[in-house]
């Protein structure tokens, strides 16, 4: 099959096995609850280093993102339709920070059927997204750190499904891309 050729759809639950039994694997040979964390981001990190690449070929998109804006837009739209289905919830900056953005998700598909031990605590399988993000970004030219978090919803929102988390993918950049941006000028 060539790399420019649409792919065939991957049916979601054998997705979400696979993916269970990746989480199963990297646990049985960490020690903490934080090391496993770091292990599903190292992976995550690597497919995201790969899945930028595939996702130019297939889409032969002919010209590389240089902005800071044009590439989170890609990751929130593109990326996030090639590898789930479906786009992000939303992208936000924070406020006061021009380094700083995140990607909001309220029910992260790699979440969805891990049942975490009550010893793990606040473990978190979006860890592995948030190290793609960090794979793609690090490849495009975009040095940044990225975490997943967990926050509890506020009431304003009424749209949002009480009691239920809000994932966010924590974006922080480092010094130098916003220092291109203005040499680009933003």
């Amino acid at each position: 099959m060539s790399l420019t050729q649409a792919r065939g759809e991957v049916n979601m639950d054998a997705y979400l096995a696979l993916f269970a039994e990746l989480v199963s694997y990297c646990r049985d040979r960490v020690e903490s609850v934080m090391a496993l964390q770091e292990k599903l981001s190292q992976l995550g990190y690597r497919i995201g280093r790969r899945a930028l690449d595939l996702i130019v070929a297939r889409e032969k998109i002919s010209k590389r993102d240089t902005r800071l804006l044009s590439i989170l837009n890609f990751i929130a739209l593109t990326l996030w339709t090639f590898l789930y289905g479906k786009q992000a919830d939303s992208l936000k900056k924070v406020r006061d920070s021009e380094l700083e953005y995140y990607i909001e998700e309220a029910e992260p598909l790699v979440n969805k059927y891990i049942s975490v031990p009550a010893d793990y605590g606040h473990f978190n399988c979006a860890a592995f997204s948030a190290g793609i993000i960090n794979g793609v970004l690090n490849s495009a030219g975009f040095p940044a750190e990225v975490t997943a978090k967990v926050l509890a919803r506020d009431n304003e929102n009424e749209s949002a499904a009480q009691g239920q988390p809000l994932t966010i993918y924590y974006i922080k950049f480092e010094p130098e891309v916003l220092e291109r941006e203005q040499r680009l000028g933003t």
